[in-house]
């Protein structure tokens, strides 16, 4: 489902215009959800790859190592300003 047309003009304003301050409360992401959103990112590029070979698009490098995942998740709590 691809979000309505004001919801991703409202989401790119939000990412454009406003940036975090400092002072703003930081909310971790759990970790389950951390490794949840790079297997669906991996399956997404592994996807896209296999789009691209077919299609017989010249492309530098390899494409394939792009959905692989990496040997640790990072961590899902950020460290405390400092």
């Amino acid at each position: 489902m691809r979000p309505l047309p004001a919801l991703a003009t409202y989401m790119a304003h939000m990412n454009n215009a406003c940036a975090p301050r400092p002072c703003d409360v930081k909310t971790p992401s759990p970790r389950w959800a951390v490794k949840a959103a790079g297997i669906v990112a991996a399956g997404i590029a592994a996807r896209t790859a296999g789009r691209i070979t077919r299609m017989g698009v010249r492309a530098l490098g390899d494409p394939v190592p792009l959905s692989a995942l990496p040997a640790a998740p990072p961590s899902a709590v950020p460290k405390p300003a400092g």
